[in-house]
């Protein structure tokens, strides 16, 4: 089974609220991080808190569309917030909050795994493997710039 490991960290100039608010509205993830092609939170509520499943879709450069359900472990708002992923990828990733004057100090780590056997096949090979993790960068790179517009508009 291949492993794919992600950090990224960003520094948005924002206060952490204003940030975790942003964030908290599952549904509109896909206007600020574009690789995002669709994502939507389960229940009534639809307020992400312990046991919060969150169904995404990804954009991909194949011609197959990676999707990724999340279900919420932790959220301590606004410092942390948790995720164990099913679906075309499996395993945890976790986003930490951290203020720094006007700034917002923004960490993720995501440990994941491809579940279908052809998926995991193809990510022993290195174009593959370079591909994901091309992807993940865009998608953060975009996520970050997006959010950062988002909140300063």
């Amino acid at each position: 089974m291949e492993n794919y490991h992600f950090e990224t960290s960003w520094r948005i100039e924002a206060p952490i609220e204003q940030l975790w608010q942003a964030i908290g509205e599952v549904d509109g993830w896909h206007e600020w991080a574009p690789e995002i092609k669709r994502s939507y939170i389960e229940g009534p509520e639809r307020v992400l808190k312990p046991g919060s499943r969150v169904e995404c879709e990804l954009y991909s450069p194949l011609p197959y569309h990676p999707r990724v359900d999340l279900e919420a472990t932790e959220v301590a708002a606004p410092y942390k917030l948790a995720f164990h992923a099913t679906g075309d990828m499996e395993g945890n990733g976790c986003w930490h909050f951290e203020e720094d004057g006007d700034e917002t100090i923004v960490s993720y780590e995501w440990n994941l795994h491809p579940t279908g056997p052809l998926f995991n096949a193809l990510s022993k090979i290195s174009l593959v493997r370079d591909m994901v993790e091309g992807v993940h960068q865009n998608l953060a790179d975009h996520a970050f710039e997006g959010l950062q517009e988002r909140i300063s508009a």
